[in-house]
């Protein structure tokens, strides 16, 4: 808005300026028709007192000649001061486009030493893997000799890292389970709980085949009352084991049915984790989305900023011109007032000049009386003298 106004204003004072250069060349104008006016009149009376001898005063017509020479070499200053200034104008012009163009190529110069030190990085890059892999290669043959010991001892490396893996995978296990919410830990309780009914029912079962065997060998040897009480014993006692067995079963059941549950949370808990992870993924997006807009807006105010200097360069360029041009407009009404006060001049001396004029048109008149009287006289005197 300040520029655009600083621009109306400087609009309207070259307006302004041609203004006051037309009333210039008009009050010039009407100067010299003024003279020519004087002039003819001045003529016309020297004509006349040529006739009666008498000197007209033309000592005037001099200071008119010269102030019409200084009036022209008034306004030869004023257009050289024009040309001046527009002259400037153009060469700080040429300067602001110049300062634009060496900084665009400062910028340019800036992006190509950039673009050779990138150019240079990849070059050291690809002469180190070009070192790395001749290294490689003389190892290699260094070490084709020793390849039958190196094998053995490789072997005995790779035991050794199955180990330390194995152990590793260990302590991972429990620190997992150390570290594992409470849910996972009782899975894991579940689990083991599970693994060990299954091993006493086998157990269980293993006996109670023993005890069947042991009952028909027995059956067949013995066939008296201790026969009898052993059997109903141990008939006691399958029931008993049948019984622990049923009991087991449901626990191995509530056990299944536990785990289901467990385990629908543990995949309920692995959906979550997935969906917290894509939402991580999308928050990192992001921010490196805004880093990015972040970099561009802080390029983008760096060059307002710039481009706010240069405005602040043109306003302070724009004022100078305005105050020479103020300065150049102050001189021309000077110089209006003075062509106004010389033409008041001018005005009264055509006023005297025509006062002059009807005084010798007068005096020519009484002149010419005067010679009609005496050549009256003169012929009257012939004729007395005759």
């Amino acid at each position: 808005h300040l520029i655009s106004s600083l621009q109306n204003h400087n609009h309207q004072l070259k307006g302004e300026v041609l203004r006051y250069k037309r009333k210039l060349r008009e009050a010039q104008s009407d100067l010299s028709k003024t003279r020519s006016r004087s002039g003819s009149a001045l003529l016309q009376s020297q004509s006349s007192t040529e006739e009666t001898k008498e000197e007209p005063p033309e000592v005037k017509q001099e200071p008119d000649d010269s102030s019409a020479q200084a009036s022209a070499p008034k306004a030869a200053p004023e257009e050289a001061s024009d040309a001046k200034a527009k002259r400037d104008e153009e060469e700080r012009e040429r300067e602001r486009r110049e300062k634009e163009r060496e900084r665009e190529k400062e910028k340019e110069r800036e992006r190509e030493k950039e673009k050779e030190k990138e150019r240079e990085r990849e070059k050291q890059k690809q002469k180190e893997s070009e070192k790395e892999r001749e290294s490689s290669k003389e190892k290699g043959k260094h070490e084709d000799g020793r390849k039958k010991e190196a094998e053995v001892i490789k072997q005995l490396k790779a035991d050794l890292k199955k180990a330390q893996e194995s152990q590793k995978e260990m302590k991972l296990l429990l620190d997992m389970y150390r570290s594992a919410p409470k849910e996972q830990r009782d899975k894991v309780q579940l689990m083991a709980a599970e693994k060990k009914a299954k091993a006493e029912m086998d157990e269980l079962r293993q006996r109670v085949k023993d005890l069947e065997d042991k009952e028909k060998k027995e059956s067949k040897k013995m066939a008296d009352e201790d026969a009898l009480r052993k059997i109903r014993a141990v008939e006691e006692q399958i029931e008993y084991l049948q019984k622990k067995l049923a009991m087991a079963k449901q626990e191995e059941e509530a056990l299944l049915s536990e785990m289901d549950v467990t385990g629908q949370a543990f995949e309920d808990m692995q959906e979550q984790n997935i969906r917290l992870m894509q939402q991580l993924r999308e928050k990192d997006d992001a921010n490196f989305k805004l880093m990015s807009e972040r970099i561009k807006s802080n390029q983008i105010h760096k060059l307002l900023k710039e481009e706010k200097e240069e405005l602040a360069d043109q306003v302070l360029t724009l004022k100078t011109q305005v105050d020479a041009q103020l300065q150049v407009v102050r001189k021309l009404e000077e110089k209006e007032h003075l062509l106004q006060s010389n033409i008041g001049t001018g005005e009264k001396e055509l006023g005297l000049r025509s006062q002059a004029l009807e005084m010798n048109k007068r005096k020519a008149m009484d002149a010419a009386q005067l010679a009609d009287d005496l050549k009256a006289q003169l012929e009257l005197a012939q004729k007395k003298l005759h």
